[in-house]
């Protein structure tokens, strides 16, 4: 893949999760810039990565191949804007959206453009440790190569999906973008559980983790459906069983369902605000 230099707007969470994605699969620090208000976290990616940190979004986009927009939603009209005032030329441009809830469109009535070379994506966290999950659209406004790209650039910190439809972005979002809580959550209530029962803080930790983590190494690793895999922990009236039990009383299919709606509909509640 040949290097391009990229631009992010935004030192947050998930722009530390890709630069440390790409930085571990050997990009190039010199070729990543990062734009954002404040010295506080670009100082730290500066300092962690050797990457480029400055505040003016203008100076940053200019020289870059690639602008990843990765602020929260009501700040991109803000970016724009301020773009805007430079009269920004956006013709050799490539921008990657990675922003819940702005659209393709939303980006083009910001800009006051009808053609952009734009890609909206979404990607998760796990990015940081070449794990991540990618989701990516974009309209017939950027070349094969400069799709080819794309699709390398983000294969660098994970698994990458083109969507047939925008509307598929915000489906993402809730089953993989967000999920990562999910699991979070899962394992510090079972650690909590595991404190409880008397083991020591960092020993229930290390249980909790390793059993995710050979769980999920199992699930990657088997031709078998998750279904399958969970009847062959299950023996009939055994401890497992009874244990699932209790999931089931408390209707989990229902709660994992409603999870993935209320993340959904967050998502669509936030595109119809712009």
């Amino acid at each position: 893949m040949q290097e391009k230099k990229l631009t992010f707007i935004g030192a947050g969470n998930i722009t530390n999760a890709i630069i440390s994605g790409l930085i571990s699969n050997g990009y190039l620090s010199k070729y990543i810039t990062v734009c954002a208000p404040t010295d506080k976290n670009i100082k730290k990616l500066v300092q962690k990565y050797n990457i480029i940190g400055m505040h003016d979004n203008y100076k940053g986009c200019k020289s870059a191949d690639v602008i990843i927009f990765a602020v929260k939603p009501h700040h991109v009209h803000d970016v724009c804007s301020l773009l805007n005032t430079h009269n920004f030329d956006f013709k050799e441009k490539i921008i990657l959206s990675i922003v819940a809830g702005i659209t393709i469109n939303n980006y083009k009535n910001f800009f006051h453009v009808n053609k952009l070379k734009i890609i909206r994506g979404m990607t998760n966290i796990c990015s940081a440790v070449c794990y991540g999950v990618s989701a990516l659209f974009t309209e017939a406004s950027i070349s094969i190569e400069e799709k080819k790209f794309l699709t390398s650039l983000m294969k660098t910190f994970g698994k990458v999906f083109w969507m047939h439809n925008e509307s598929e972005i915000n489906k993402l979002l809730a089953l993989t973008s967000s999920a990562p809580a999910y699991y979070f959550l899962l394992m510090e209530l079972m650690q909590h559980e595991a404190e409880k029962l008397g083991f020591d803080i960092d020993i229930a930790k290390e249980l909790i983790l390793h059993t995710a983590y050979g769980s999920m190494l199992l699930a990657l690793k088997s031709k078998q459906s998750f279904a399958s895999l969970r009847q062959s922990v299950t023996s009939p009236n055994g401890t497992t069983a009874k244990a699932l039990d209790k999931f089931h009383e408390g209707n989990i299919t229902q709660t994992i369902r409603n999870v993935i709606y209320a993340a959904l509909m967050r998502a669509e509640e936030i595109e119809k605000q712009f």
